[in-house]
């Protein structure tokens, strides 16, 4: 996978047919290693080791419903009350940050209301 512009963590990885797993310590399963999916594991790691926020305030891939259409934010991360405090909407490392990205992020922040 790509370096990104993370400190370096070590991950489980394993083979299921042809295709890479990576073990997401959140949702405490193995997932398919695409590179979304390698930015969302590296920045979790990020927000858990070396900003110190508890892995138990934080949600991958929170439901969300928005004009009646099911989404998925990639990951939330809550205070000590329970209130969303940090939404993270990762992509690709060949995906451009545009306006589109941008305005993805603030519908679901409509939503979850994180300052």
């Amino acid at each position: 996978m790509k370096t990104l512009n993370l400190p370096t963590y070590q991950f489980k990885l394993k083979q299921q047919g042809v295709r890479t797993q990576i073990f997401d310590s959140i949702r405490k399963k193995y997932v398919v290693l695409t590179p979304e999916e390698w930015v969302r594991q590296n920045f979790l790691q990020f927000l858990i080791q070396d900003k110190k926020y508890p892995a138990s305030l934080i949600a991958v891939e929170a439901g969300l419903k928005y004009n009646q259409l099911q989404k998925r934010m990639d990951v939330l991360v809550y205070n000590k009350e329970g209130t969303p405090h940090l939404m993270v909407e990762c992509k690709a490392p060949e995906v451009k940050i545009n306006q589109d990205v941008f305005d993805q992020i603030a519908r679901y922040n409509m939503v979850f209301k994180v300052k």
